[in-house]
């Protein structure tokens, strides 16, 4: 008899639901919806922790949200870096999910940046343009993660864990 893979079988549970019923503008239609689902799938271990979002593209961000709270974080998302540095209050137990390539200013302009310096959370930078000199400065200004569009969900999912157990 074949073990099975229960986080395996419950990633592929959300991602169907998400990619099914639960679209970005039914997901915030249907509060209850969301609700149920959220108690279905929560991991008790991501408790009293906030992932902040921030990507210019609305449909990724929602996707990511729906995600993120599937598995039981409380997220608060944000179309820009200025939009998070404005509604980001300090101390936050929690990581920020960093887009790379926004308009305005960038992920790694933010980092690099005084208040990007003076961040007192873990980063996890995301980019669909990779290169090996935007990993090493990415690094260089404290991202505690590197990750390349798509990000599997999975790899997400620990990659955050992880950022948050360095707290």
């Amino acid at each position: 008899m074949s073990r099975v893979d229960h986080s395996r079988t419950r990633s592929f549970r959300v991602l169907l639901l998400m990619q099914i019923i639960v679209r970005p503008p039914l997901w915030r239609a249907y509060p209850l919806l969301r609700g149920l689902l959220i108690k279905k799938f929560m991991d008790p271990s991501t408790g009293n922790t906030t992932v902040f979002v921030v990507d210019d593209d609305e449909s990724v961000r929602d996707s990511i949200v729906v995600l993120l709270q599937v598995h039981g974080f409380e997220v608060e998302a944000f179309a820009s870096v200025a939009e998070f540095v404005s509604g980001y209050r300090k101390p936050r137990r929690g990581c920020v999910v960093l887009d790379h390539c926004m308009p305005g200013t960038t992920g790694l302009d933010f980092l690099e940046s005084e208040e990007g310096r003076t961040l007192e959370i873990p980063v996890i930078l995301i980019t669909g343009v990779p290169h090996l000199g935007l990993e090493r400065r990415a690094q260089g200004a404290g991202a505690t993660s590197f990750l390349r569009k798509p990000v599997g969900t999975k790899l997400l999912i620990e990659r955050i864990k992880i950022a948050i157990e360095r707290l």
